[in-house]
């Protein structure tokens, strides 16, 4: 289980408003939590600093989700990324 579905699983699991309980904590559309949830990590902008995702999952979840370790899946998740770009493999999920 990814870090996200983790979080979800917490807030009420995805059948029971967990994924919108998550949306809500981090001010984000339905859509963009289920966009993570399939990719398993946050967008690039948690790694520019331009958004604090991984501190409002941390909160929602009272600790069970630590930031830091949605942020090095994150960190993570895009270097496999960038990586499967380089190579030309398909990256996963559309961004």
């Amino acid at each position: 289980m990814n870090l996200i579905a983790k979080a979800i699983a917490r807030l009420g699991g995805p059948d029971n408003g967990g994924k919108r309980a998550l949306a809500e904590a981090c001010d984000v559309t339905y859509q963009a939590v289920n966009r993570w949830l399939a990719r398993g990590y946050l967008p690039h902008t948690e790694l520019t600093g331009k958004t604090r995702y991984a501190q409002a999952i941390a909160r929602a979840t009272r600790g069970h989700v630590p930031a830091k370790l949605l942020q090095t899946a994150t960190r993570q998740g895009w270097q496999r990324a960038f990586q499967q770009q380089k190579t030309g493999q398909r990256a996963g999920v559309e961004h």
